[in-house]
């Protein structure tokens, strides 16, 4: 009964919230709202579905399919556009699909493909820069080579430093592309940064090896940085390398020229007296070709007249080592010519002996045909081998000719090269001495005699046939008391000039009274005597040899000829003050003007006129020094120097 109840009250309740009563029933309602406009229109849309309707089924659709879908279609497109040649539509396409999948490497490199299209190398590069760290590898040539393009484009533009950075970058992406580091090279040189270029030539020597382009290379850039010395030493070796090479030999020709026309204004400045200027010049000219013997020598002979002897050894020693290493290499060649010489003629012989065989087989067979032919075919065989035999002499005739010819040139070319060479060889020689000989002048003058003595030394190797080496030699022997030494040089040199030359026979007197006195001082008075003898023989003007000599006769009790000595010494040097003891003791009771006013007085200075007249030479200052002389070492030291005048240099 209660159900009931609350059942009626409820339908009572929703009649009255009805707005509509005359509604129909929801049945109708759903299938007037089937048959309207705007569920025909908008069928697909999940708003319009009947209430209470369920949903029809269909695929899931996902966002990432449908974005690569989007993203795949725009590729498409961007690729048809490509092939069309609108690579701004392509650009659009493409930079929307990597809107869409920016992690799709493939897509960054078309979009690269349409910038670079575009010449835009910069977002090109930018592009393939993203799609290589994208994946590892991947168009890293193509990216490079965008580098390499901006590149080219800022060198063609002068932006030297930018196009460097750009090839750099290209070279790191593309490690051991020599062609981007080569551009980078050009850059660096371009700048004027020759020091960074010709430090990554020599990195590539180092890593790859010396090849003749990177020695030409390198001497270009040496040349730019003026080292001429360096830029030469490479062009050699290139050439070693290539002997044909045209680069290398234009570069050495033109060393050579630049070298010549140095050496030119150093011969000018030394006419002129300019020494130091020449010596700028001739340094200049060895910067261009230091392997020149000639310009060593030039160089040395410079030194030496400007009294550097050190650097004018060191000079003409490079000049001799210069050319016998000259010498070496031309007796190399020769060996190698000599070789190919016996090669081809055993290619002669081996193909006489061919021949030969030929021709004994081909005897055979004409005796054959002689035989069958009877006798016609000697006839024409007589004809066949009198034009072989004139046509084969006329060829050897013509190639003893053209061999002959050729022998001659080449002979007379070498003999040209070798008396060119062996007259710079003598002239360096003779400079190398003269300048051992002034230097130990020097070393003499300033007292170092042993060292005076060593240059001396290395000249008489260099030439044997110098008597002033010999001279110059006694002379430091003697400064240093090696006497027996200094005897045999002066005697060396006595055998080897004209007979009575005063150079000589002035020291030899010196050297004879000098020993003479040491003996006197040991008490050994007969060859003390000896001694003075052979030194008045060699000087008889000189009034002290027979003061010497009549002390070492008194001790020998030889009273005549102390007396006639005495009587010498009273005529030469009459204000010896050791002549009135002397006199007193062997003329008592007489005077000078007694003694010499006497019979054997006239007789004696007779004598000693005749000796003086016989002995007399120009050198009269030489003698008149050496008649000053004492024993003192001071004294005797400047009268020596004195001497050393022979291979001094006239400059």
């Amino acid at each position: 009964m209660t159900m009931e109840a609350s059942a009626d009250r409820t339908e009572q309740t929703a009649e009255k919230l009805r707005l509509f009563p005359t509604a129909k029933a929801e049945d109708e309602l759903d299938e007037a709202r089937s048959r309207s406009p705007s569920r025909r229109l908008f069928c697909s849309s999940e708003i319009f579905l009947p209430w209470g309707g369920e949903r029809p089924r269909r695929p899931e659709l996902q966002m990432s399919a449908i974005i690569q879908s989007k993203a795949a279609q725009h590729y498409t497109n961007g690729k048809e556009l490509m092939g069309k040649s609108q690579f701004g539509k392509a650009l659009i396409c493409f930079s929307r699909g990597v809107t869409l999948q920016p992690e799709q490497p493939h897509l960054h490199e078309r979009r690269a493909e349409a910038f670079l299209q575009m010449c835009d190398f910069q977002s090109a590069a930018a592009c393939y820069k993203r799609a290589w760290m994208l994946q590892a590898g991947a168009c890293c040539a193509r990216l490079a080579f965008v580098y390499y393009l901006q590149g080219q484009c800022l060198l063609d533009r002068a932006l030297f430093l930018e196009a460097l950075e750009a090839f750099s970058k290209a070279a790191e992406v593309k490690p051991g592309c020599r062609s981007y580091e080569v551009k980078s090279l050009v850059c660096l040189a371009a700048a004027g940064h020759h020091a960074e270029c010709l430090e990554r030539v020599n990195e590539w020597m180092l890593s790859d090896g010396p090849t003749s382009d990177l020695y030409i290379l390198r001497a270009r850039l040496l040349k730019l940085l003026n080292k001429t010395s360096q830029c030469h030493r490479d062009v050699t070796s290139a050439l070693a390398l290539n002997p044909r090479c045209p680069v290398a030999g234009a570069l050495l020709q033109r060393l050579r020229e630049a070298g010549e026309a140095a050496r030119r204004r150093a011969e000018d400045d030394v006419l002129r007296g300019r020494l130091p200027d020449a010596l700028l010049s001739i340094d200049r000219a060895l910067q261009h070709c230091p392997q020149d013997a000639r310009l060593h020598l030039f160089r040395g002979t410079l030194y030496r007249r400007m009294k550097d002897f050190t650097a004018a050894i060191e000079d003409l020693v490079q000049a001799m080592e210069l050319l016998e290493e000259e010498v070496r290499g031309q007796a190399e060649a020769g060996a190698q010519k000599d070789g190919r010489g016996s090669v081809k003629e055993e290619e002669v012989r081996g193909q006489q002996e061919v021949r030969g065989q030929k021709d004994g087989r081909g005897s055979v067979e004409e005796e054959e045909v002689r035989g069958q032919q009877d006798g016609r075919g000697s006839v024409e065989e007589e004809e066949v081998r009198g034009q072989q035999d004139g046509r084969g002499s006329v060829e050897e005739e013509e190639v003893r000719g053209q061999q002959d010819g050729r022998g001659s040139v080449e002979e007379e070319e070498v003999r040209g090269q070798q008396d060119g060479r062996g007259s710079v060889e003598e002239e360096v020689r003779f400079q190398l001495v003269l300048t051992y000989n002034d230097f130990a002048v020097q070393c003499f003058g300033r007292g170092l005699h042993a060292e005076a003595t060593v240059l001396l030394n290395k000249a008489v190797e260099e030439e044997k046939g110098q008597a002033g080496l010999y001279l110059n030699r006694g002379d430091c022997f003697f400064q240093q008391g090696e006497w027996r030494f200094a005897l045999a040089d002066y005697q060396q040199a006595e055998e080897m000039m004209p007979p009575d030359d005063p150079a000589v026979r002035l020291r030899l007197a010196v050297l004879h009274n000098t020993l003479g006195s040491l003996c006197f001082q040991d008490g050994c008075f007969q060859e003390a005597a000896d001694m003075f003898s052979k030194a008045v023989r060699y000087d008889p003007a000189a009034g002290r040899y027979y003061e010497s000599r009549c002390k070492a006769f008194r001790k020998l009790l030889d009273l005549e000829g102390a007396r006639r000595d005495l009587i010498c010494t009273l005529i030469l040097d009459p204000t010896n003050e050791e002549l009135p003891p002397m006199l007193m003791d062997l003329f008592p009771g007489c005077s000078a003007a007694d003694v010499l006013s006497g019979p054997t007085g006239r007789a004696v200075r007779a004598e000693l006129t005749d000796a003086i007249r016989a002995r007399s030479s120009p050198s009269d200052q030489q003698r008149l020094d050496l008649q000053k002389t004492t024993l003192a070492g001071e004294d005797l030291q400047t009268t020596v120097r004195n001497l050393l005048w022979v291979l001094r240099g006239d400059d």
